[in-house]
């Protein structure tokens, strides 16, 4: 496995010098999630910021937890109208 790290966020380098190749390209990219972001979908953004040298900011209305994913799931299966 590769030593790759996550991005810093924007904030974590205000008042040091940036590196040229640290530079983000265009625009700031904001996503936001009404109902439940999994942490699986964070690490995605992270990836994204990482491919494509532009920032990804998150926002949710709730972090789901695995657990809680397939519980809602679950949830959904009873309350289809033309389930099993």
């Amino acid at each position: 496995m590769g030593s790759s790290s996550a991005p810093e966020p924007s904030w974590a380098s205000r008042g040091r010098p940036k590196k040229e190749a640290d530079a983000m390209l265009g625009p700031k990219l904001v996503v936001f999630v009404v109902g439940g972001l999994a942490y699986s979908e964070l690490k995605c953004a992270y990836e994204l910021t990482k491919a494509h040298q532009r920032e990804v900011v998150m926002g949710s209305t709730s972090m789901l937890t695995p657990y809680q994913f397939i519980t809602a799931l679950n949830n959904m299966k009873k309350l289809a109208p033309f389930g099993e």
